[in-house]
């Protein structure tokens, strides 16, 4: 049996056990809740996620304490030891999902979200004193426990939600069969190859990405100004594109950003909770807010960045930073929501994944000039 299994099995055995034995915790993480042998599974559960939660936010308070009293060696160590328990234990809980009620699975998948955050703010805290392999592996294992939460809320709360439209969609495409049976159907299929494909806006909130989560964004477009609202895209992943010469303004404060392919555009995006993706750009300019940026085949590009880790460039080349200036009505909400320190911005420290000299500033990217930064970021309609 692993770690994880054990881990699950833990969270599981937890609630009878507490039940029967009356326990009142106060100690590391304690809420003080008393859980009574004649409480319901659910006031039990719902204690038992709160001194998680307690726990978690303690290990992260100790875990700063100690790093100021180490060496850079110590606080390595320190980090891996809570960091792997920190992701193991919410990995556990997330297998254990499985068997909570439905009623309670918002409410537990919320409190994954906020547990991953967390430890997306302990790999930011700790950055300063990690190497930068151990970083871009400790990323990476937490991208990929974001992307199983996103897959477990998907399979076991949104699932049934999209059932219907499904079948529905079915319904209409079958109603839709020209007169004249199959042969008519393929006439239209014909038809309809030789009419160029629309460019898509991808504003459908209800649509489901790959890791299984709701998404909004665009994509394939050219010459437009396109905007989503803070309602638009509050805790969703967003996507954008195969955009050319747009300018795009995104309010809120969305959980995970992919962009991919796009050419001269200005990109503006508020507070991003957890991570930023970019890739296969040129000639654009950025305003990102946001816990961790991961860049790669990127060129020719600014970046107006606020990030509480250093962002990361990898295969790309004339790149230039400055600190995020664009704002908006409900910018400040939106960094409260998002959790993202506004008092901590590492813009303008950077790690080259292709520049291995640590003697020499990377030829890659370089601060951009404060005469030539843009102050004006247009209206978005």
């Amino acid at each position: 049996m692993n770690e994880e299994t054990e881990g699950a099995g833990a969270a599981a055995a937890a609630v009878d056990a507490t039940k029967h034995s009356g326990e009142t915790e106060t100690g590391v993480g304690g809420t003080g809740a008393r859980i009574e042998a004649g409480m319901t599974n659910e006031q039990a559960t719902s204690i038992i996620k709160s001194r998680q939660e307690a726990r978690v936010a303690e290990i992260a308070a100790k875990r700063q304490q100690r790093v100021g009293d180490t060496d850079p060696a110590e606080s390595a160590k320190l980090f891996y030891s809570e960091f792997t328990t920190m992701r193991q234990g919410l990995a556990a809980r997330l297998a254990a999902a499985e068997g909570t009620a439905k009623g309670e699975l918002p409410a537990l998948f919320a409190s994954f979200n906020k547990e991953s955050a967390t430890l997306q703010k302990y790999l930011n805290d700790s950055a300063r004193f990690l190497p930068a392999y151990d970083i871009r592996q400790s990323q990476d294992r937490v991208a990929q426990l974001q992307t199983d939460i996103a897959a477990a809320n998907a399979t076991l709360i949104l699932k049934k939600k999209f059932a219907f439209k499904s079948r529905k969609n079915k319904a209409s495409a079958a109603a839709a069969v020209p007169v004249g049976g199959a042969d008519g159907a393929a006439a239209a299929a014909a038809a309809a190859a030789l009419v160029p494909a629309p460019a898509e806006k991808v504003v459908d909130l209800t649509a489901i990405s790959e890791a299984g989560a709701e998404k909004a964004g665009f994509a394939n477009l050219s010459d437009q100004t396109l905007v989503l609202t803070a309602a638009d895209v509050v805790g969703k992943d967003l996507e954008i594109k195969n955009l050319k010469n747009c300018k795009v303004y995104i309010r809120g404060q969305p959980n995970i950003l992919h962009v991919k392919n796009l050419t001269d555009c200005q990109v503006c995006i508020g507070p991003v909770s957890r991570s930023l993706f970019l890739a296969d750009c040129t000639g654009c300019t950025f305003a990102l807010a946001c816990q961790q940026l991961r860049i790669h085949t990127t060129t020719k590009t600014d970046i107006y960045l606020h990030v509480t880790s250093k962002a990361i460039i990898e295969d790309s080349n004339t790149m230039r930073f400055a600190p995020f200036t664009w704002t908006y009505d409900g910018l400040d909400a939106d960094y409260a929501e998002s959790q993202l320190d506004k008092s901590r911005n590492t813009w303008a420290e950077v790690d080259d994944f292709n520049w291995l000299n640590p003697l020499k500033h990377s030829p890659n990217w370089s601060i951009l000039p404060e005469e030539e930064r843009n102050t004006e970021w247009g209206e978005a309609k």
